[in-house]
C-alpha cells in the first residue's frame, strides 16, 4: 500500500517519503489529496491524511482552541495554554489533548484523535477502531457451554488415541 517514492505533482510542489502507490489514472486523486495535505493545519503521517481526506474532514470545518490544562503539573499547568481543544463542527464532536508538554504536540495528537472519532461516528461498527475493539471482545468471551463441552469432548477423543498408541510390553519370551 504505501512505498518510499519521490513524486513531482508540478514544478514547484514534490512530496518525498511514504506516498500511495497509484497508477497514471489515479494522479488527479493523488494531486487532490496533495492539495489536501497542505491545507492542513499540521503535519501528520499519511494514513491519517488519507482517512481524514476519505471522510471528508476540512480544515475549515475544525473549530480549534488552545486552553489551560488541568490535573497534576502545577505552576506549568496553571500558567499555560498547552491544552489543545478542537471541535468537529459537522458532527459537533469534541476533543481535549494534554498528553504531552508542548501545545505543537498536543495539536497534533488531538487532530489524529478527532479523525479517528468521526470515522467511529461515520462508519459505526465498520470503523478501524470498532474492529479492533470487537475482536478483542470476542477473544476475551467466555465460552458458551455447548462450545466448551464441545471442546472437553474433542480433548478427550485426542487423550484415547494417544493412549491407544502407548507401547505396553508382553511377557511372552
Amino acid at each position: 500500500m504505501f512505498s518510499y517514492k519521490r513524486v513531482t505533482i508540478s514544478n514547484n510542489y514534490t512530496i518525498c517519503g511514504p506516498i500511495l502507490q497509484f497508477k497514471a489514472l489515479d494522479v488527479r486523486i493523488l494531486s487532490d489529496l496533495i492539495m489536501f495535505m497542505s491545507d492542513f493545519p499540521v503535519e501528520l503521517p499519511p494514513k491519517f491524511l488519507e482517512k481524514a481526506a476519505e471522510l471528508k474532514i476540512y480544515p475549515q470545518d475544525v473549530e480549534e482552541k488552545f486552553v489551560r490544562g488541568s490535573g497534576k503539573g502545577g505552576q506549568k499547568i496553571n500558567k499555560t495554554s498547552s491544552c489543545v481543544m478542537l471541535r468537529y463542527l459537522p458532527i459537533g464532536i469534541e476533543v481535549r489533548c494534554q498528553k504531552h508538554r508542548e501545545q505543537s504536540s498536543n495539536r497534533i495528537s488531538a487532530y489524529k484523535l478527532l479523525i479517528l472519532k468521526v470515522e467511529d461516528v461515520k462508519k459505526g461498527r465498520e470503523s478501524e477502531r470498532a474492529k479492533k475493539i470487537f475482536k478483542i471482545k470476542k477473544q476475551k468471551q467466555k465460552r458458551s457451554k455447548r462450545a466448551k463441552e464441545k471442546m472437553l469432548e474433542a480433548k478427550k477423543l485426542r487423550g484415547d488415541i494417544k493412549r491407544g498408541r502407548k507401547f505396553t510390553p508382553t511377557s511372552d519370551f
